[in-house]
């Protein structure tokens, strides 16, 4: 898979798949995680719009600028974390740079800095309603996903969201 459809993955799996119904079970902070002094999440939350669908918002501070020394971890496995389905880490000026999917729409729905801002410069930013659309992505099959988004440094996890959702045909 190429990184587009890494990255995605995830969000797809937030967002929802036609004509399925998509239930999450959580989203959240990874309990596993301590803090690093790296990020804040703030009030950044899920929040179910329909049936199918969910938007995320809030804000989040990003306490120190952060370029290709950090890495973005995208890992989905199944529900007991026995399998792992996709596993893809890229440095995050790389990631921002060539990921044209779901950056675009984040950055619309947000104050985010516009382009490949590398470094990304630390500083308070917010989120706002920011919906994917998941008709861009393939369908995924019915199951129980687990699913992380982290930021790494020297094989340190610095930060992670961990995302548990459930899709039914």
């Amino acid at each position: 898979m190429d990184l587009k459809v890494h990255f995605v993955l995830i969000f797809t799996l937030i967002a929802g798949a036609t004509s399925r119904e998509v239930e999450i079970e959580n989203f959240r902070p990874d309990p596993k995680v301590k803090s690093t002094g790296f990020f804040d999440f703030g009030t950044l939350r899920l929040k179910k719009e329909n049936r199918n669908h969910y938007s995320i918002s809030g804000d989040f501070e990003l306490l120190e600028n952060s370029g290709n020394e950090k890495e973005i971890l995208l890992e989905v496995k199944d529900k007991r974390d026995k399998i792992v389905m996709m596993k893809s880490q890229h440095k995050l000026c790389d990631f921002l740079k060539n990921e044209k999917q779901i950056w675009p729409d984040i950055q619309r729905n947000s104050n985010l800095p516009e382009g490949n801002p590398c470094p990304m410069p630390k500083g308070k930013y917010w989120i706002k309603d920011l919906m994917i659309d998941e008709k861009k992505f393939s369908m995924i099959p019915p199951g129980e996903y687990h699913g992380r988004l982290a930021a790494i440094q020297n094989n340190k996890i610095l930060a992670a969201v961990d995302v548990q959702c459930r899709i039914i045909p």
